[in-house]
């Protein structure tokens, strides 16, 4: 096992980067974390109320959309709550951008080995058992399972799981596999974010949606100006 090390901003400087989805869109997923994680949260401490404590958690720092959701969400919730961005290995392109952040940075290991999610199980939860009790905001569907096994039998930390790819793509078995295995995660969580409608009517989702366990973060791409340009010769 590699030993888990913790890395803390270089700077507050801004990165500059193309936001994902915009500030609204993190403003809104900021009320449901806290909604979440207040119950466990706000204590008092030394006479003062304690902010709450969110963990945002991702499998690496790879170039992708999850992982530049993930650090915006940790740049807005730091705003106002102590929050850590958790990764389970420090490899990625956006491992600079991680560390310019107004957040902590944890990495559970520095590079992947065989069974790279198996091991991040482990790890994860050491380091939550460490940690005081909030929310844990799971934000892509590689560190779903990670989060999920990690928290059996972990109470402390409520879960969050962010969803974004649709579960229905015409794939027999695979596909109700994805409903089970999401149904899971339904019945683990104290909140569900869907990123976009494309799960909306998919059960277990429509259900979380009809009892309030989950909301919907309106994507932030153009989808007329992405149909014009399939469209293109």
């Amino acid at each position: 096992h590699r030993q888990m090390t913790v890395r803390w901003p270089k700077s507050v400087a801004a990165t500059g980067m193309r936001l994902a989805i915009t500030l609204a869109d993190v403003g809104a997923l900021r009320g449901f974390v806290i909604r979440a994680s207040v119950r466990h949260n706000c204590g008092l401490e030394g006479g003062r109320r304690t902010m709450p404590n969110v963990v945002v958690y991702v499998h690496d720092f790879r170039s992708s959309g999850v992982v530049r959701n993930a650090l915006d969400y940790a740049r807005r919730l730091a705003r106002d709550h102590r929050t850590t961005l958790v990764a389970g290995y420090g490899q990625g392109l956006f491992q600079d951008a991680a560390n310019a952040g107004l957040f902590e940075v944890v990495t559970l290991a520095d590079v992947p080995g065989t069974a790279s999610r198996a091991m991040s199980v482990p790890r994860l939860r050491r380091w939550l058992q460490s940690q005081d009790s909030g929310a844990l905001l799971s934000v892509g569907n590689m560190g779903h399972p990670t989060c999920y096994w990690a928290t059996r039998g972990n109470q402390r930390f409520r879960r969050i799981y962010r969803i974004s790819n649709a579960i229905d793509r015409d794939a027999g078995a695979i596909d109700r596999f994805r409903r089970i295995w999401m149904g899971m995660l339904v019945k683990d969580a104290a909140r569900i974010a869907l990123v976009g409608g494309v799960n909306s009517q998919v059960p277990p989702f429509a259900d979380a949606l009809a009892r309030g366990q989950s909301v919907v973060i309106p994507n932030g791409v153009d989808r007329d100006l992405a149909r014009r340009q399939a469209a293109a010769p």
